[in-house]
């Protein structure tokens, strides 16, 4: 090498190895001899007063340390830097960043470090290590700095997501000594939307229907929490026939507030509702003014039904969000006084089941809220159904990531301070995007087996929509029917991961346009 034995020396203690764990560095330029003469070898031969055939060379060229090493009589041992799978990869996805200059800081070494400790080929622990561990790493750097910069000290970790996402923030905040307290916090639609309003009327009922993909009147009296008691004066016919369209929803909630009677059990079901989510909610936050949040976000609902909740009973509070990214819905949470902001840029509405699917914790989903034997206000879940293998996967997902956050965590601490600046910081976070929509878009055979088997749980208002990212069904779809319909009819939530599934030399070259 041209770096003297000096700038090896700091090499190595930069990246956390003393020079004193080696007996001797034999530095070409200083040597005069070079491995692809083969005389660099022999003369640490000498130095060591051993045969060749004593020796073993660990090298990646292919020429100077591998056949020059063997014709004198060295053991060669080859070190594969990539693998030709995951050189397409970073291929694909240098493509995804055309337009961009190339980056001078880049975490591909570190995710191919990670990849290598999974088990085997079957190890879902590389999709942690090699794709989600550098994307919501780096997220959870990016939280932490902005919580700091915010004066946030308390950070809400929205269940189920936020289990994985709050570890990851707590370890980075105590890696850089930020006091930061991330707390779990399970909330959900369907916990915290009725008690978000701040009284009975159309436009506020209105808001809790918001992403409900049919409506029924059966629906709306469900989720005022009103069902029982108003479902014994209607028909099953008129409780269960669809409203087609936004003035017919509008002419039946005004229907429905303008009986007195039941009006004012909405009325109450959703002071009980904010009384229980509130006592929860406090209990959290303890009434500090400013709150984090963290989440894979999208458009902020939680968000903006818990700063409500807590506005409600009394409190002063603002929200500060950060999320894996957003959707431009999320700026109405500027219209409360909040923020929210997203880690990756881009349109994420079209594709956002996948990362949700893969760090879901392994728990069902926040009903509501209820007080025990304590008087203490405690969430009530739902049931969790997930298989063996899915809950064997997610936790093998879970393992990459965090190996990988501590080999980052690891090389940041060994760094000095002026080796890691906010430039290639920033290089390093343009490259996120395409880390995840690469996966997303352009997967490969292996991670479409090893992925696909997790199940996606859909729970509106008790209503629970259950399927596989890649369902069998889909698959004969795509045999039957062609690329196109699996694409065009919604038959599965990942329609990329089957067609690499099916056909892989097909998705490999897509990703190459």
């Amino acid at each position: 090498t041209y770096f003297p034995s000096g700038e090896i020396h700091r090499f190595l203690g930069e990246n956390g190895l003393s020079p004193s764990s080696f007996d001797a560095i034999f530095v070409s330029n200083e040597a005069g001899c070079a491995k692809w003469e083969g005389t660099l070898f022999l003369k640490a031969c000498a130095h060591f007063n051993i045969h060749p055939n004593e020796m073993l060379h660990i090298g990646d060229n292919p020429v100077a340390d591998m056949r020059v090493a063997a014709q004198f009589g060295v053991e060669p041992f080859p070190y594969y830097r990539v693998t030709p799978r995951q050189e397409d990869i970073f291929t694909a996805e240098r493509k995804l960043r055309q337009g961009m200059s190339k980056p001078a800081a880049s975490l591909n070494p570190l995710r191919v470090l990670a990849a290598r400790m999974a088990k085997d080929a079957d190890d879902s622990f590389s999709d942690g290590a090699f794709a989600f561990g550098p994307v919501l790493t780096r997220y959870a750097d990016w939280c932490v700095e902005r919580f700091r910069a915010a004066g946030v000290q308390t950070v809400l970790a929205l269940m189920r997501e936020g289990e994985v996402l709050g570890e990851l923030i707590s370890r980075a905040a105590r890696a850089v000594h930020v006091p930061l307290k991330v707390v779990p916090c399970f909330v959900s639609r369907q916990s915290t939307a009725r008690a978000a309003m701040a009284e009975t009327n159309i436009q506020q009922i209105a808001e809790l229907l918001e992403g409900c993909p049919t409506i029924t009147l059966h629906n709306v009296l469900e989720i005022l929490g009103v069902l029982e008691d108003a479902q014994v004066c209607l028909s099953p016919e008129v409780l269960h026939r669809p409203v087609s369209s936004a003035n017919a929803i509008h002419n039946l909630l005004k229907q429905l507030v303008t009986q007195k009677n039941l009006c004012g059990l909405i009325e109450r079901r959703r002071q009980e509702a904010h009384a229980l989510a509130f006592a929860y909610l406090d209990s959290l936050t303890g009434g500090e003014a400013r709150i984090g949040f963290i989440d894979l976000g999208w458009s902020g609902s939680i968000q903006r039904n818990v700063t409500r909740i807590l506005r409600l009973g009394g409190r002063t509070v603002q929200g500060i969000g950060c999320y894996v990214a957003t959707t431009a819905r999320s700026a109405r949470l500027l219209l409360d006084g909040d923020e929210a902001q997203g880690y990756l840029s881009g349109d994420w509405s079209r594709n956002t089941i996948l990362a949700e699917v893969a760090i879901t914790a392994c728990a069902g989903s926040t009903q509501g809220y209820a007080r025990n034997a304590n008087n203490e206000v405690m969430p009530v879940l739902g049931n969790y159904e997930g298989t063996p293998e899915e809950i064997r996967v997610k936790q093998r997902i879970r393992a990459g990531i965090f190996r990988f956050q501590e080999l980052w965590l690891s090389l940041c601490a060994s760094k000095k301070s002026d080796a890691l600046n906010a430039g290639l910081f920033d290089d390093i976070d343009r490259q996120s995007e395409s880390i995840l929509s690469r996966l997303i878009d352009f997967p490969s055979k292996a991670e479409a087996d090893r992925i696909g088997v997790l199940l996606h749980e859909e729970n509106y208002w008790g209503k629970r929509y259950t399927r596989s990212l890649c369902p069998a069904a889909a698959e004969e779809k795509l045999r039957s029917g062609g690329v196109h319909h699996i694409f065009s009819e919604f038959c599965c939530y990942w329609p990329q991961g089957v067609v690499a599934r099916q056909f892989p030399r097909l998705i490999s070259a897509m990703s190459r346009q």
